[in-house]
């Protein structure tokens, strides 16, 4: 037993962090986090689109949707929280305090709350990176560095998951704003391009691509079909408007126009087709 209290006294006593150690690491912390901030030089102003004569885009919003991850990052960290994983499109953050809920952001724009799994720690005070205060777990002290969130009650831990959700919201929602906003740039400005050009070109239905449209009046009537059923939306009017250009400047100029654009009658969200192609031409 004194052999057992002499060790437990030495990890406690190797793994007290010095004043000039907690200084480095709160100076290499405070330097992280203002490398992770945006200059006023640096930080992104929301622009409209531009692009340039080859339909390349130029303004994208990548540093705008790594801007507002970042800040949910520094959120979710000012509030107890480390990030311990990042892989298959999520990133998982564990609190300091193992009762609380951990969090899970998913790249594809949401985020859940669940209870934080056991965790095997040193109860000692000290430096994460010091191994020697796992000294302090042998036994009879082993059951001391045992963390758990499962003991604790539902109406603990549901308090605790509003907090998290309160605090984090407004940063979270801006952040899942520009995920769907950049979702919808690449949609529009890449996806939907390389679908009108594998119906036009290849013959692949929009509709299924093991669906094969070999004559070109089965394309043109699909491209029509395609421009008429888009939602009544600020997305589906773009999408529309892609439509259009691609008849226009593509379909029109190819071996195998339309062969009168005025015969057009499709309506759609209270937009006549041969009107909008008329607008665009001219």
């Amino acid at each position: 037993m004194i052999f057992l209290t002499l060790i437990l006294w030495i990890s406690l006593a190797l793994a007290e962090p010095s004043e000039g150690d907690s200084s480095q690491d709160a100076a290499s912390e405070e330097s992280s986090e203002a490398a992770d901030e945006p200059s006023p030089s640096e930080t992104p102003v929301p622009l409209p689109l531009t692009v340039d004569g080859d339909g390349e885009i130029i303004i994208y919003g990548e540093r705008e949707l790594a801007r507002k991850r970042s800040a949910l990052d520094r959120q979710l960290r000012a509030q107890g929280y480390s990030t311990v994983k990042k892989a298959d499109g999520k990133t998982i953050y564990r609190p300091d305090i193992a009762w609380k809920p951990s969090v899970i952001v998913y790249d594809e724009g949401y985020m859940i709350l669940r209870r934080t799994p056991v965790r095997f720690e040193p109860w000692v005070q000290g430096k994460k990176d010091n191994k020697l205060r796992y000294l302090s777990c042998i036994p009879p002290f082993t059951v001391l560095c045992v963390r758990s969130g499962w003991l604790v009650n539902g109406r603990k831990l549901a308090h605790s998951k509003e907090d998290i959700v309160s605090n984090s919201l407004p940063t979270f929602e801006a952040w899942q704003a520009q995920v769907i906003a950049q979702a919808t740039e690449n949609r529009i400005h890449n996806e939907i391009p390389q679908l009108l050009d594998e119906l036009w070109l290849e013959g692949r239905s929009l509709l299924s691509k093991e669906v094969q449209l070999d004559s070109y009046d089965m394309r043109r009537a699909e491209l029509v079909r395609f421009w008429e059923n888009r939602a009544c939306t600020p997305e589906g009017d773009r999408v529309r408007l892609s439509v259009e250009e691609y008849i226009l400047f593509e379909v029109q100029n190819s071996e195998h126009p339309f062969p009168d654009l005025s015969l057009l009658s499709q309506e759609a969200c209270g937009i006549k087709l041969t009107e909008r192609l008329t607008e665009i031409a001219e």
